[in-house]
């Protein structure tokens, strides 16, 4: 069953709404926008149409529209719903298989943080759907519920199978095989165990780590509130395979990376003939969406329900999916966070970036920086973009890409001042651009005070002559090799395992990139000279 047009007059948020446009393809309809848009109120006139054989209760207050000047009674509202499907539509008023699977609510009032039993008790048919929420603001709990049926299918499958060879672990597959797949691909070290014993404080248990007959108790919000989810969906669609599963919030009390994988394993065993709608704002299950509407753009629809006057007659089709949803999506995710949460300031660097999935000496300069000013500067962050070409050409579309979404970021460039001339730094800091007053960030990090810091730290100030005496050696050395006198990035090789032979130092990093950010860099601390001459290269200079 799938949803072609809805139009809905005079109900909660809807004066005059028309909703057309949706392809027939469609497998997943997503409503997004932020809180009080309307996107439960759709929800809702689906649950009053398709609750008409079952006697729903009519309450002016809650259904009918505030400011509506018809006196509606339950008839006049539900002729003012509407839907048009693809195929044969359904009779709302009549209590036959196709109308009692039209419609599939979760509300997002799931809540079961406990049960347990201690006997068999009988469960209603599926379709007549007896813990079916009455309205979208009812609690909806489903999980104890979901056990008994378990059980009962359990004692049907074990009486009804002619073959009695048939194994208990294929049994157990029939039942909750599909259930333990979905966890697993979900939660990847939670594995579903099954029901237990129905009759000894039944409950459901599941094995994690090294925990063994874990109850479902004992799981975190998330977990509960996911298994619920999968549970009821993979035990009811063998019976709603013709109709609109709707899931108002269906990230509740899960963090983002679990949303998506959870989104991604309902939409996988979605029946064919069946339409999934969610209604979220939430970063995770819109990420999902997109990736999915990436892979196959028929089948993700997406209503937009920000910036619309439900007050007026309105239109609504599905929105274009491109940069500017995502942009909408983000914003409203987000709101004031993603600007608490963005940094006030990026100083882009040198150094080799993160590519490719490798970080072996990786993004030096921003580890370092980070490592010298997270304390005092605890709003900045330092991206590596590479070398100086590189630093001047992706800076600029990097930092258009931000500023477009966080308006209030500040971003400087920040380059080693190498052999640049004085009009060429001049010109640099005209451009928005930071030069370090030194040749490289090596030279403050093998800076003679540092050094001296560093014996002192090891309690072998006698060696500070002997290694000062080294590294002007080696300047020395690498000026009859056409090196510049000041530059200690090239020496700092050796520089370094001087050093660490003759303060016979241990874990104190395994190479010179390491060793500068695990035992030099946290020697520049305020107090210091070279700290302070940092300082103002970066943030006032």
């Amino acid at each position: 069953m799938k949803i072609k047009t809805i139009k809905i007059k005079d109900f909660k948020r809807y004066t005059d709404l028309f909703v057309k446009d949706i392809p027939e393809q469609t497998k997943m309809v997503v409503l997004v926008g932020p809180n009080g848009s309307g996107k439960t109120s759709l929800f809702e006139a689906f649950n009053y149409w398709g609750n008409a054989f079952r006697g729903v209760n009519f309450s002016k207050d809650y259904h009918v529209k505030s400011g509506t000047t018809v006196n509606h009674n339950w008839d006049t509202l539900h002729r003012n719903i509407q839907i048009e499907f693809y195929g044969e539509a359904p009779n709302p008023h009549m209590a036959e298989e196709k109308s009692k699977k039209a419609f599939y609510f979760r509300s997002a009032f799931r809540l079961e943080p406990d049960f347990a039993t201690s006997g068999i008790k009988k469960v209603g048919e599926p379709l007549e759907d007896q813990k079916r929420p009455p309205l979208l603001i009812s609690t909806d709990t489903r999980v104890a519920d979901n056990y008994h049926r378990i059980i009962a299918n359990t004692v049907a499958e074990i009486y009804s199978d002619s073959d009695e060879s048939i194994t208990k672990g294929v049994i157990k597959n029939r039942i909750i095989g599909k259930v333990r797949n979905s966890m697993q691909s979900v939660f990847g070290d939670l594995l579903f165990s099954g029901p237990g014993d129905p009759m000894l404080e039944g409950t459901f248990y599941f094995e994690k780590g090294e925990s063994k007959n874990w109850k479902y108790k004992n799981l975190s919000g998330g977990e509960k509130a996911a298994f619920d989810l999968l549970l009821d969906f993979i035990l009811k669609i063998q019976y709603f395979n013709n109709t609109i599963f709707c899931i108002d919030e269906p990230e509740l009390h899960m963090h983002t990376r679990l949303q998506a994988k959870l989104l991604e394993e309902m939409f996988i065993n979605l029946p064919e003939n069946c339409q999934l709608w969610i209604a979220t704002h939430s970063i995770g299950m819109m990420r999902k969406a997109m990736e999915l509407h990436k892979k196959d753009p028929t089948t993700i629809t997406f209503l937009d329900f920000e910036n619309y006057d439900f007050d007026k007659s309105t239109e609504m089709t599905p929105v274009k999916v491109d940069r500017n949803l995502w942009k909408r999506i983000f914003s409203v995710a987000l709101d004031d966070i993603a600007e608490l949460i963005a940094p006030s300031q990026i100083v882009f660097c040198e150094g080799k970036p993160i590519s490719d999935g490798k970080t072996r000496n990786t993004e030096f300069d921003a580890k370092i920086y980070r490592k010298i000013f997270s304390s005092k500067y605890p709003e900045v962050e330092f991206i590596s973009l590479g070398g100086t070409n590189d630093l001047e050409k992706d800076s600029v579309k990097i930092a258009s890409a931000i500023g477009q979404l966080f308006t209030s970021i500040k971003m400087v460039r920040l380059f080693d001042r190498d052999d640049r001339s004085v009009e060429e730094i001049v010109d640099l800091k005209k451009d928005n651009s930071k030069v370090l007053s030194l040749r490289d960030l090596e030279n403050y990090l093998w800076d003679d005070d540092v050094l001296r810091k560093l014996c002192k730290k090891y309690n072998a100030e006698d060696k500070i002559n002997e290694i000062l005496v080294t590294k002007t050696s080696l300047l020395e050395k690498a000026k009859t090799n056409d090196k510049p006198e000041d530059d200690i990035k090239y020496i700092s090789g050796e520089l370094y395992v001087t050093v660490k032979n003759k303060l016979k130092l241990t874990q104190c990093g395994n190479d010179k990139e390491n060793f500068c950010i695990s035992t030099l860099a946290p020697l520049i601390t305020e107090e210091s000279d070279i700290y302070k001459m940092l300082e103002r290269d970066i943030f006032n200079g």
